[in-house]
């Protein structure tokens, strides 16, 4: 099984303000990541290794173009990426049960 750490773009922790990030252009930042190689309708699991969350307030998107398209979460903590091949940047979205924000982008290239 392949693990992968997204890069974290956006955290607002009301909870623990020294670990807040704010970027401006999460695009470049995703695009500075290394390239993630996957399979075109693939179910993705993931994992969130500190905290609680929420799993109804996970959502994840895909931008191609500066097209925003939303990823089906299918079952308990996996999605489903894109049947359409080509370069994407993924945005995965957190919000924690105590209202904390968490943001994090990568690079995919979807075969």
């Amino acid at each position: 099984m392949q693990h992968v750490t997204l890069a974290e773009a956006n955290i607002d922790w009301h909870s623990d303000e020294q670990y807040n990030l704010e970027t401006e252009d999460i695009q470049n930042l995703a695009n500075k990541q290394e390239q993630l190689y996957l399979k075109a309708g693939q179910a993705l699991d993931y994992t969130v290794e500190d905290g609680y969350f929420n799993e109804d307030c996970v959502t994840v998107y895909v931008l191609k173009n500066e097209e925003k398209q939303e990823l089906p979460i299918v079952g308990i903590q996996s999605f489903k990426l894109p049947d359409e091949i080509g370069e994407y940047v993924i945005v995965f979205n957190l919000k924690t049960d105590q209202g904390d924000d968490a943001q994090y982008v990568g690079k995919i290239i979807i075969q």
